[in-house]
């Protein structure tokens, strides 16, 4: 799933190098929101079918939203600092390696989440959420950092 989403900003980075780290936080949002919204609009559908509780419809449209927005926003982070090897590269497997890279960290948090979910330990599932937030800041500030170290061209 994470790069499924990361896939449009891969692309954007083989045409044009033109987007800031906020710029490409922003695209890793909106796709996490995208992918969250239409997962929730599934599960409901498929396996609630407006029969279960409350509880269950705000998990999946607010908390596994969030959760996705932060996954694929982190890995959009991450994909930032890819951009130049993704844009520059000879072929169309310049893509594929970088953006496994870039999403390394939200595909662990993701895949543990969901084990842990499948497996009913809720209260574990809810601190890899907490980490996952972590490292979302935690990437969006260290590639804000890389950004502004790289000289300004005249």
């Amino acid at each position: 799933e994470e790069l499924v989403k990361l896939l449009p900003l891969a692309l954007l980075y083989r045409r044009t190098q033109g987007l800031d780290v906020r710029g490409a936080v922003a695209w890793g949002l909106a796709m996490g929101a995208g992918f969250g919204l239409s997962e929730a609009v599934h599960y409901s559908s498929t396996y609630y079918n407006g029969i279960a509780e409350a509880p269950i419809y705000v998990v999946r449209f607010v908390s596994c939203g969030a959760l996705h927005m932060v996954w694929s926003g982190a890995a959009a982070a991450r994909l930032w600092g890819f951009r130049d090897d993704i844009h520059d590269g000879e072929r169309w497997t310049a893509v594929p390696m970088p953006m496994i890279l870039a999403a390394a960290g939200s595909i662990a948090l993701h895949g543990l989440y969901d084990a842990l979910l499948k497996s009913r330990l809720g209260f574990f599932a809810f601190l890899v959420g907490v980490l996952s937030f972590a490292y979302f800041f935690l990437c969006v500030d260290r590639k804000t950092a890389e950004e502004r170290r790289i000289p300004v061209r005249a």
